[in-house]
């Protein structure tokens, strides 16, 4: 369901499956993908019917006020997020007034549902995909009640200064290599809790 003026990329387009439907046309589907802005408008309006599940992805940036107008939607939610992300904000000339109040619309959507539901379970996710093993020893100082262990092994990553003309100053420029060429060659897994975990492709590290 995406906007009028927003048109798919041709390799998503083109993937079985994937259809262009507006909110009235996507009753019946098995699951639909929209912005909670797109969603709670249509589901306000009638045109969309309630579904089993809602999946929210970025939880953490999505507003309470925007997840209100989604909450009707389906019985059961599953919100997946990153607690250390900004959290949401406004334009308004003047948003502090919420602030503190029990219907601030600025919470984000995981704080909401966790005050007005303090039972609802949370769960951690184990494994960071996205950082080598030095950067997330780093990040597990932002995240003190979360353990996690990163999937990538140590030396498939690096950074590599190098000489350039982006830096006047120093004469220096950030180049990233990869030290293993991309293709379709699997790469080594590491080892978590006796089982190998699956690994992020240096393709697709950027």
């Amino acid at each position: 369901m995406p906007a009028k003026d927003v048109t798919l990329p041709n390799a998503v387009a083109a993937l079985p499956g994937v259809r262009v439907a507006t909110a009235k046309a996507a009753n019946g589907h098995d699951l639909i993908v929209g912005t909670l802005n797109k969603l709670g408008d249509a589901f306000a309006r009638g045109d969309l019917a309630p579904f089993d599940l809602l999946f929210v992805d970025e939880a953490y940036q999505a507003d309470s006020a925007k997840y209100f107008t989604v909450g009707g939607l389906a019985p059961r939610h599953l919100l997946v997020g990153d607690p250390g992300q900004i959290n949401p904000f406004a334009t308004v000339a003047d948003p502090g007034r919420w602030r503190g109040l029990p219907e601030d619309p600025l919470q984000t959507a995981v704080g909401v549902l966790l005050r007005n539901h303090p039972l609802t379970p949370v769960h951690g996710l184990p494994v960071t995909r996205r950082l080598d093993p030095r950067a997330a020893t780093v990040a597990q100082h932002f995240y003190p009640d979360l353990t996690f262990r990163p999937a990538v092994l140590p030396g498939v990553r690096e950074l590599q200064l190098g000489r350039g003309v982006s830096d006047t100053k120093s004469g220096r420029s950030v180049t990233v290599r990869r030290r293993q060429p991309s293709g379709t060659r699997p790469l080594r897994r590491a080892p978590w809790g006796g089982r190998p975990a699956t690994r992020t492709a240096p393709s697709t590290c950027r």
